[in-house]
């Protein structure tokens, strides 16, 4: 059964070969699914240094339809085109209801540590 509640749609990629064999050559993000149902709930924020530069971080709990979703992934957002890192995912299931939960965080070039929130 899908969603009950979902507020937007995702597409999800996936780096399928890390290796490409050249140095300059970034590796390809591969779709593995897209229009999956999901709602996002923002759960935190904080502020990144890299490399002298501060930037913010948004943290946020997604629930999707089971889609096969993967620590490492990435998911964008297609109502407003966000881009999100999944950190972490769980299929779960509850009688009448498959879905999968995460943490995601939003992808605004690097990555970073995060110093508070």
């Amino acid at each position: 059964m899908p969603l009950p509640l979902h507020t937007t749609t995702i597409t999800v990629t996936r780096l399928l070969d890390q290796d490409t064999g050249f140095p300059d050559i970034e590796p390809e993000w591969q779709p593995v699914a897209s229009g999956v149902n999901a709602h996002f709930t923002l759960r935190q924020t904080g502020t990144l240094i890299l490399a002298e530069e501060y930037r913010s971080q948004a943290a946020s709990i997604m629930i999707c339809d089971p889609c096969g979703l993967q620590s490492g992934d990435r998911v964008q957002d297609e109502l407003t085109g966000a881009d999100w890192q999944v950190m972490w995912a769980i299929d779960r299931t509850y009688p009448g209801m498959e879905y999968t939960r995460s943490e995601c965080v939003k992808r605004t070039g690097e990555m970073g540590i995060m110093l508070d929130g």
